[in-house]
C-alpha cells in the first residue's frame, strides 16, 4: 500500500528506494532528535522553511545541470522557432512560400552553432580536398558552382556525405512535401537533443557557494536573488499565489531589491538608469500583457532571472520554455526562485529527475542541518521462535491441484501468482497473502471462489497429517471421485516422490536481505515462477533409476529417462533462444506433465518418451476449458509456438531411443 500510494504522487521523490520492513522489532530505535537549522532558534512551523530551503537547493542543482553555453542557448532558441515553422508546413506544405525565407535564415543560423554540423562540414571539406588533390583544389568553388547550375549539386552532396559518413543538413529549398518537412524536423530535434545531452554529461552539479542562514538561503554573488528568496520565504508564497497575484508579488520583490540596485548604480543616477527603465517596462507588461517587454534588453543576469521568474515562475515547464525562447544561458537564479516558491514537496519528481541521487540528497542534508546524513546500521531480527503453523516451504503445484479439486475456476494461475507475489513482496505468510488478494480486485466480489481458495489452503496445511487431512477432505469435497483423486495425488500409505515446485516463505528466508541483493519491493517481475525451485528427487526413488550419472549439461543425449531426470529444469533454463518468461512457463508445464506420467499420476500408464514429449508440446499451448485461459504459453503467438516446438525437438534429442 505504501508503494501504491506513493508511486502516483509526483511530490514523493525517492519512493523506489524505500525498504519496507514488517515492523520495527529489528531496529535499535532511539528517541528522535529535535531537528533545527544550525546557529538559530527554532522557528514557528520550521518544516515549511526547511521545505523551501530544500527546494531552493535542489532547484539550484537542477539549474546547474540545465544551464547552457552561449552557442547551446542559441541552438535551443533556434530549434524552437524552426520546430514551430516546420509544424505549420507539415500541416500545410503550400505555405512554403510564406515561411521559406525565414526558415532558410533560421536553418543557416542553426548550422553555425550546431556542433554536429560543424564537425561533419569539417570532415566533408577535408575529404573533398583530398579527392580533388592539390592540382584541382583551387577549382573547388567552380566545381560546386557548375554542379549547382546544372541542378546536380544536391544529389552529389548527398552521395558524398553518405560515402564519407558526414551527413549535412539539406537546403530548405529542397524540401517540398509533408514527409520532407517531417524528416527534417526529426533530424533537427535529434541533433538538438544530442548537443544538450553531451553538454549535460560534462556538467557536474555542486552546492558550492550556497549557504543557509536562519530560514534564508544565500548564494554567493547574487545579492538581488538573495533578497527575492528572502521575500518569498518570509511571505510563504506559493505558485498559486504568484499566478493569482503577480502584480503584488512584483511590487514586493522590487521593494526588496531596488534599494540594493540604487546603491549599485548610485542614487544620483537612478532616475536615468537602464535598471529603472527595465523595472518599469516589466511593470507595464504585467499590467497589460499587450505592452512589449524584452527580457534581454538589459545586461544584468540577476534582473533577467527575476523577470523570468515573475512572469513564468508558477510553472516549471513555462519557465523553462521562456528561458529557452530568450536564449538564457544560466538557469540557476531563475530556478532557485522557482524552487523556493514551490518548496521541495511541491516540486514534481519528473522535473528533478536529473539531480535525484543519493549523493545530492546527502549534500543537501548537510547544507540544511550542518552534519552528515545518519545511516541505519546494525539491523537485527529478533529471535522469534517458529511455531508449528509457520510455513517453511510452499509447494505451488500442490496448492494448484487442491484448488482444482475444490472447483476454483477464477483465473487459477493468475490467482496463485498474485498470492505468491504478494507473500514475497510484503514478506507475509501465504494465508495472509490469500486474505489480502481475496479482499482486493478482481476477487473481492467473488465470495464463493475466495471461500474455496481458503478451504483449499486449509487442506494444504493438513496434507502432512493423514488423519486430519482425510477427515477434512471427506467433509469438504462432496464427490467420491474428487476425494479419491486427492488421496491418490498425495499418496498416503505409499512411497511417493513429492517432487514439486516450492516457494520460500518468511520463515525460511532472511527477513532483512543483504543490500547487494535486488530489493523485492518495486520489482515488476512478480510471477510465481520467479520464486520457484526444484526439490531434489527423494533418495528412496533413486534406486529405481538405471545408469544415473553426473549432470550432463554439455551433451544432449543422456542415459536416464525423462521421468527420472532431475536436471531437466536446469537444461531448459540453459536454452538461450528462450526468454526468461518462456523458460519459467515451460519449466512449470514440463514438471506438471511429468507428474501426470509418474507413478500415481493421471497418465501413469503412458511412459513412452515420445508420448510424454508430445503431451508436453500440447500442454504448453493448451487452454483451460473452464476459464479459457492458457495454461502456459499462447498458441496464437508465433514466438511462443516456435519456442515450444524447439524445446520439444531438444527433448527428443536429449532422450533419444529412451
Amino acid at each position: 500500500m505504501t508503494l501504491i500510494n506513493t508511486k502516483s504522487n509526483k511530490s514523493i521523490k525517492f519512493f523506489r528506494k524505500y525498504t519496507i520492513l514488517p515492523d520495527i522489532s529489528g531496529l535499535k530505535t532511539k528517541p528522535f532528535p529535535e531537528l533545527s537549522t544550525p546557529n538559530c532558534n527554532p522557528l514557528p512551523c520550521e518544516d515549511k522553511y526547511i521545505d523551501k530551503q530544500k527546494g531552493a537547493m535542489y532547484a539550484y542543482l537542477l539549474g546547474q545541470k540545465l544551464s547552457l553555453s552561449a552557442d547551446l542557448a542559441s541552438l535551443l532558441r533556434l530549434d524552437q522557432e524552426i520546430y514551430n515553422i516546420l509544424t505549420s508546413l507539415i500541416a500545410t506544405p503550400s505555405l512554403s512560400s510564406t515561411f521559406g525565407i525565414k526558415l532558410s535564415k533560421l536553418v543557416e543560423d542553426y548550422k553555425k552553432v550546431d556542433s554536429i554540423e560543424k564537425k561533419n562540414q569539417k570532415v566533408f571539406d577535408k575529404e573533398l580536398d583530398n579527392a580533388l588533390g592539390k592540382r584541382f583544389k583551387f577549382l573547388k568553388g567552380c566545381f560546386i558552382g557548375v554542379l549547382n547550375k546544372l541542378g546536380l549539386w544536391e544529389i552529389c552532396l548527398d552521395t558524398l556525405c553518405k560515402k564519407w559518413n558526414c551527413h549535412l543538413l539539406p537546403n530548405v529549398d529542397t524540401l517540398v512535401s509533408t514527409s520532407d518537412y517531417t524528416m527534417f524536423r526529426a533530424e533537427i530535434e535529434r541533433r538538438t537533443a544530442i548537443n544538450v545531452e553531451t553538454h549535460q554529461s560534462n556538467t557536474k552539479e555542486s552546492l558550492q557557494g550556497i549557504s543557509v542562514y536562519g530560514y534564508n538561503v544565500v548564494i554567493e554573488n547574487m545579492n538581488l536573488v538573495n533578497k527575492a528568496i528572502e521575500y518569498i520565504i518570509g511571505n510563504d508564497l506559493t505558485p498559486e499565489t504568484l499566478s493569482a497575484h503577480r502584480m503584488d508579488i512584483y511590487m514586493g520583490i522590487m521593494q526588496s531589491i531596488v534599494p540594493t540596485i540604487k546603491i549599485s548604480v548610485g542614487e544620483e543616477n537612478w532616475n536615468t538608469s537602464v535598471e529603472r527603465n527595465y523595472i518599469n517596462s516589466l511593470h507595464a507588461h504585467i499590467e497589460d500583457p499587450g505592452v512589449p517587454f524584452d527580457i534581454n534588453s538589459i545586461n544584468n543576469k540577476e534582473l533577467k532571472a527575476i523577470a523570468c521568474f515573475i512572469l513564468r515562475g508558477h510553472s516549471f515547464s513555462d519557465l523553462t520554455a521562456l528561458l529557452k525562447q530568450n536564449a538564457i544561458e544560466d538557469y540557476r537564479a531563475s530556478f532557485v526562485l522557482w524552487g523556493t516558491l514551490c518548496g521541495y514537496y511541491g516540486m514534481n519528481r519528473d522535473s528533478l529527475q536529473l539531480v535525484l541521487s543519493d549523493e545530492n540528497y546527502e549534500v543537501v542534508y548537510k547544507k540544511l542541518f550542518g552534519k552528515e546524513l545518519g545511516k541505519i546500521t546494525n539491523i537485527q531480527v529478533s529471535g522469534k521462535p517458529q511455531t508449528a503453523t509457520d510455513e517453511v516451504e510452499f509447494y505451488i503445484e500442490e496448492y494448484k491441484f487442491l484448488l482444482e479439486m475444490f472447483k476454483f475456476n477464477k483465473d487459477l494461475d493468475d490467482f496463485v501468482n498474485t498470492v505468491v507475489s504478494r507473500s514475497r513482496t510484503a514478506k507475509i505468510a501465504i494465508a495472509d497473502a490469500i486474505n489480502y488478494v481475496c479482499d482486493d480486485k478482481p476477487y473481492k466480489s467473488c465470495k464463493t471462489q475466495c471461500k474455496l481458495a481458503k478451504m483449499a489452503y486449509n487442506a494444504y496445511l493438513l496434507k502432512d497429517d493423514k488423519v486430519k487431512f482425510t477427515e477434512y477432505i471427506k467433509e469438504n469435497l462432496k464427490t467420491a471421485k474428487a476425494q479419491k483423486e486427492t488421496f491418490k495425488h498425495f499418496g498416503f500409505g505409499e512411497n511417493k516422490d513429492k517432487k514439486s515446485t516450492k516457494f520460500k516463505t518468511m520463515a525460511e528466508s532472511d527477513l532483512f536481505p543483504s543490500m547487494d541483493k535486488q530489493d523485492a519491493v518495486g520489482n515488476e517481475e512478480t510471477t510465481s515462477t520467479k520464486y520457484m525451485r526444484e526439490k531434489n528427487l527423494s533418495t528412496s526413488n533413486m534406486t529405481e533409476v538405471s545408469h544415473i550419472e553426473l549432470s550432463p549439461y554439455d551433451g544432449t543425449v543422456i542415459k536416464r529417462t525423462i521421468l527420472h531426470d532431475e536436471d531437466l529444469g536446469a537444461f531448459i533454463s540453459k536454452l538461450e533462444y528462450l526468454s526468461d518468461y518462456q523458460k519459467d512457463r515451460i519449466t512449470s508445464a514440463v514438471e506438471r506433465v511429468i507428474r501426470m506420467h509418474s507413478p500415481d499420476g493421471h497418465f501413469s500408464h503412458e511412459t513412452n518418451t515420445e508420448d510424454i514429449i508430445s503431451h508436453i508440446g500440447k500442454y504448453c499451448l493448451a487452454k483451460s476449458k473452464t476459464t479459457g485461459d492458457y495454461f502456459c504459453l499462447r498458441r496464437d503467438t508465433p514466438a511462443d509456438v516456435n519456442a515450444v516446438n524447439k524445446v520439444c525437438e531438444e527433448l527428443k534429442n536429449r532422450y533419444d531411443n529412451k
